[in-house]
């Protein structure tokens, strides 16, 4: 992998990559999605991005030990200069909000 993350859909499509991401507050405290920030974006395929659509987070730090960071569908996206912010709904995975 070029960049530590990649999110692919659920047929394994890649999507595109990140340096890092970062969960941003939860200011509204609804504890049901969570906005983080994607930094180092790749403009790969941001625009294929469904609602619906159940997508992973990989990374090749974890590449020997997890096949999925986590997994999450999008309820929104906001596109910045090198940053994506996403606002995601967890279904699984080993990720631990606030931790």
């Amino acid at each position: 992998m070029k960049n530590k993350y990649e999110i692919r859909n659920s047929s394994e499509n890649l999507i595109f990559s990140c340096d890092d991401f970062i969960e941003c507050y939860d200011f509204l405290g609804a504890s049901v999605c969570y906005l983080f920030a994607f930094i180092g974006v790749s403009e790969q395929n941001i625009n294929l991005i469904m609602d619906e659509e159940i997508y992973s987070i990989k990374s090749d730090q974890f590449a020997d030990k997890f096949v999925d960071y986590f997994r999450f569908r999008v309820q929104k996206i906001i596109k910045s200069h090198n940053v994506l912010y996403a606002k995601l709904y967890i279904s699984g995975g080993m990720y631990r909000s606030g931790a």
